[in-house]
């Protein structure tokens, strides 16, 4: 996402995710992750490449339930340098952040939500990328604004 402005509930999941144990699933089997352990070059359709780092997503439990995969993994887009220091503070996060808790919720309570505005000049680009039991691959990209739009709307054709 770029340019986005963040609401209270997703700044307290963000806080939580950086503070619980995160999964990847490998060979058909879950096991622990240390966010940011892993790293990679990720090329958008717009050619634009950027560096990732691995992490925890959703879609990990979600995805295996409905497509015959044997691999899953969350990758975030970062700058350069927030790449580079993540590797450094992210295996730490998971003992820190519970402890702070009490002082960083409301704290990030405290900032304003986002207006209409900002949420309709918020970027956002998904890209997920498979790779099937015989090795082909396939990518696919869905770019937008209102993040918080897409996550209402997928949730409605979900149901």
């Amino acid at each position: 996402m770029s340019d986005t402005s963040t609401t209270d509930l997703t700044r307290r999941t963000i806080l939580r995710m950086v503070g619980a144990r995160a999964w990847e699933r490998r060979h058909g089997e879950f096991r622990p992750l240390v966010p940011g352990s892993r790293h990679r070059r990720v090329t958008f359709a717009s050619g634009r490449t950027l560096n990732a780092v691995a992490f925890g997503a959703g879609e990990l439990l979600t995805a295996p339930r409905h497509l015959d995969v044997a691999d899953a993994s969350g990758w975030i887009a970062l700058g350069s340098p927030a790449a580079r220091l993540v590797p450094f503070v992210a295996p730490a996060l998971p003992r820190v952040v519970p402890l702070l808790r009490p002082v960083l919720e409301p704290l990030v309570a405290r900032a304003p939500e986002p207006t209409a505005d900002q949420r309709a000049a918020s970027g956002f680009t998904i890209r997920l990328e498979l790779e099937a039991v015989d090795g082909s691959r396939r990518a696919v990209e869905v770019q937008g604004a209102d993040p918080y739009g897409i996550t209402a709307l997928s949730a409605v054709h979900g149901a």
